[in-house]
């Protein structure tokens, strides 16, 4: 994909009549909770007002496709509303109407499309589209905000398209990134900072609070619909974020496939996850058993002070003797106590003769039900012992050996292939130069996987920075794995090809760039068949906590684990700052069980990762305002996962 960055356009204050231009504003707005579209924006109108002023400065024509609410009373001579019929299919609707609408214009040519959600764009970052169009007009023309992924929704789409567009709406295809990216558009560079697409309200309350307008309000068809916007939405707690790490999570895991399972010999099962719950074949314990060595006793019987009989004996194995009246029965631990029988008096406390035994003071204050385990007090036949999702270790396999699971059914190991990303990169056993660095990450990763008998580390590889060897790697990857994980290529360098990579595969982005540190880039995906994607940052600390962070319980989820709970920790020496940032702080704890942060560099520092025990995660500073600094966090060790 060619990358255009032109100088500004001649005479660009002309509005153009070959283009119309196309506001997005469809949709749903669930993880904003309020309509985008109406939501105030600084120069004195609304997100959608905005944008019908910033297109109305390059076009002549001017065309929304939204929601039938937001073209409730709207007149304005340049704006054509074209309203989104039920169910809602995404942008591809949206242009596919507006390029049919457009098709009927003598001038028009293409389609210049802007979000409604980015309230950030001028009418100049227009004109660089604007540009590259009369540079190579009848050409698909995309903003890239990392150089190399084509953003779909602020883009020019020439009328020769319309057909294409259409038949893949038809057919049930409506990913118009995929699509786009397919079509190798022209791209043209802009600040992603600069521009952020608003979707939840954490986002817009940060956006509201750094933006620099003019306070002179802009001219729309209806300036007063900013007196009548709803209420601002309210930013999302820390348990329902969806910035939150676990969101990010939960979202990507929707798209996954859990893997199939087989039956494996019980010998053969630790370390594997349960599919198939395990239920108690009989009452556990089976009978009434002993719990220690002792004597089988009435209670009218307890008291005598005369040698009591011993009838026989009762031994785990085997089946006990009929008990006879007025005498006791040697029991043994596990040996079946016989209905009748009261109460187990230890050995200790009685007074032993070769046929009799005596009850010494201490027996005497024995309660009913001493010393025996009643039939069933542990589980009853038919309920449940083990829950699918479980991970089956020692315990766990002990459990189902007792209730006779002499073949388990468990997930398939999650096959796992790594793909370490970067020129500067070197194997361990390698001379490096000052510019070059060993590869950490791969390895990293590979001890995760370490041990686990429910992954199958397939391979780990290299790749060098560029689109095309990555783009095949990653595809040969794909076809042979349940799960690929890259390291490095995911931030915003013009060597970052991972995001285009994972497109031209036919991955589904489902997010890129968390408000995380360390790890800010992260970027998730999913195969077309329900593979996992997961792209880390490339510093080696970035790497291995968003490794633990997300990786590792995003395999569980496609192995089918159940969701684990993270232990809480007390932190003995909180920070003196804060951040607007979900934090992840490499700790050490101590013999106390309390965590202590480990001095560190920053993300490449590994002698601090190699310091620490795991990392205590807080939340963004404005969502810790009921927690104490020193918590307790969330503590994610690197023994555990």
């Amino acid at each position: 994909m060619p990358i255009d960055i032109p100088p500004p356009r001649p005479n660009a204050s002309t509005p153009l009549d070959n283009l119309v231009g196309m506001v997005l504003a469809g949709g749903r707005s669930q993880r904003m909770g309020t309509d985008k579209a109406q939501l105030p924006h600084p120069s004195g109108t609304t997100f959608l007002g905005h944008a019908i002023e910033v297109l109305a400065r390059v076009c002549q024509r001017v065309v929304v496709a939204g929601r039938a609410a937001d073209a409730a009373g709207r007149s304005d001579d340049r704006v054509i509303w074209l309203v989104e019929p039920p169910p809602p299919q995404g942008p591809i609707a949206g242009l596919a109407a507006t390029m049919q609408w457009a098709a009927r214009c003598p001038t028009a040519e293409a389609v210049l499309a802007i979000p409604v959600d980015m309230p950030g764009l001028q009418a100049e970052h227009l004109e660089t589209l604007l540009h590259a169009y009369q540079r190579s007009p009848g050409e698909l023309i995309s903003v890239s905000f990392d150089g190399a992924f084509a953003e779909p929704l602020l883009a020019i789409y020439p009328l020769r398209f319309a057909d294409t567009l259409i038949a893949r709406l038809h057919a049930g295809d409506r990913s118009l990134s995929r699509w786009l990216q397919q079509q190798t558009p022209t791209l043209v560079r802009l600040d992603a900072d600069a521009l952020p697409n608003i979707n939840t309200p954490d986002q817009f309350h940060a956006w509201r609070s750094q933006a620099e307008f003019e306070s002179t309000p802009t001219s729309t068809s209806t300036p007063e619909h900013a007196m009548t916007s709803p209420p601002l939405p309210t930013p999302s707690p820390e348990s329902s974020s969806p910035e939150s790490p676990d969101a990010a999570i939960t979202h990507l895991a929707a798209a996954l496939q859990t893997l199939d399972s087989a039956a494996v010999p019980i010998s053969e099962a630790s370390g594997r996850v349960l599919r198939q719950a395990i239920v108690a074949d009989r009452d556990s314990p089976a009978a009434d058993v002993s719990a220690m060595d002792g004597y089988a006793i009435r209670m009218a019987d307890l008291q005598s002070s005369q040698p009591l009989l011993v009838s026989g004996e009762s031994r785990p194995g085997h089946p006990p003797p009929q008990p006879r009246e007025g005498a006791v029965l040697r029991v043994f631990t596990g040996g079946i106590v016989p209905a009748g029988f009261e109460a187990v008096i230890r050995r200790e406390d009685t007074e032993e003769d070769e046929h009799s035994v005596r009850m010494l003071a201490a027996a005497k204050t024995a309660a009913a039900g001493l010393n025996i385990r009643r039939q069933g007090e542990n589980s009853r036949r038919g309920s449940e012992v083990l829950p699918a999702g479980t991970l089956l270790n020692t315990a766990a396999v002990a459990a189902a050996a007792n209730f006779g699971v002499t073949d388990p059914l468990v997930t398939r190991p999650v096959r796992v292939s790594v793909i370490v990303t970067g020129d500067e990169l070197r194997s361990v056993d390698q001379a490096v130069e000052p510019w070059q660095l060993r590869d950490s990450n791969g390895y990293s990763l590979a001890a995760m996987f370490s041990g686990q008998p429910w992954i199958e580390h397939l391979a780990t590889h290299d790749c060098r920075d560029t689109l095309t060897d990555l783009t095949e790697r990653l595809r040969q990857a794909v076809a042979a794995s349940d799960a690929v994980v890259l390291t490095g290529g995911v931030s915003m360098g013009d060597y970052d090809h991972v995001p285009a990579a994972v497109t031209a595969c036919g991955g589904e982005i489902l997010f890129h760039r968390l408000p995380l540190r360390p790890g800010k880039p992260i970027l998730g995906a999913a195969s077309g068949d329900g593979k996992l994607i997961l792209g880390l940052p490339g510093n080696p600390v970035s790497a291995t906590v968003c490794g633990r962070r997300f990786l590792m319980p995003l395999l569980g989820r496609l192995a089918g684990r159940s969701e684990q709970v993270c232990p809480r920790v007390t932190l003995v020496d909180p920070p003196a700052k804060q951040l607007p940032l979900w934090w992840m702080q490499l700790v050490h704890i101590d013999e106390r069980g309390q965590a202590r942060l480990v001095p560190s560099k920053g993300s490449g520092d590994l002698v601090a990762l190699a310091a620490s025990d795991g990392f205590i995660e807080t939340p963004p500073a404005e969502q810790q305002a009921e927690t104490p600094a020193t918590g307790p966090w969330p503590f994610w060790s690197w023994q555990t996962v």
